[in-house]
């Protein structure tokens, strides 16, 4: 994983967001896509999320800033993350090219299986955050 970290440059998948409210016992899902683009130094990291269930919504995050983009009611709402690094790091630390050191620093990692995607053999992991 460690050297399959540093070569990567892009990365696609299928995303499930599961927000849990403990307090009141309640648990929504959003699923879309997620892609992600490391361009060097001078252009950085992208990631572009494209949610389709419930709604639609398109969330991109470049430098420091992020856009969400509601279609239903054509709207863009803009967002400084230079405040929030500390969240943004932990973000990024999703497998991104991220030692396995560091990723079991913030998350707790569990192996689930193998499958093959494209004629390579790709591992799937469940990353619960600490």
């Amino acid at each position: 994983m460690n050297d399959a970290g540093k070569r990567l440059s892009t990365l696609s998948a299928n995303l499930e967001y599961t927000n849990v409210t403990v307090l009141v016992n309640d648990k929504s899902t959003e699923e879309g896509r997620l892609f992600f683009s490391k361009n060097g130094k001078s252009k950085g990291t992208e990631i572009r999320i494209e949610l389709q269930q419930p709604e639609s919504k398109i969330v991109l995050i470049k430098k420091n800033k992020a856009e969400l983009y509601m279609p239903k009611i054509n709207q863009i709402q803009e967002y400084n993350l230079e405040q929030k690094s500390d969240l943004m790091e932990g973000f990024l630390l999703l497998g991104f090219g991220t030692e396995t050191g560091d990723l079991r620093k913030s998350y707790d990692v569990k192996y689930l299986k193998e499958e093959e995607l494209g004629g390579d053999t790709t591992v799937v992991l469940e990353l619960t955050p600490l």
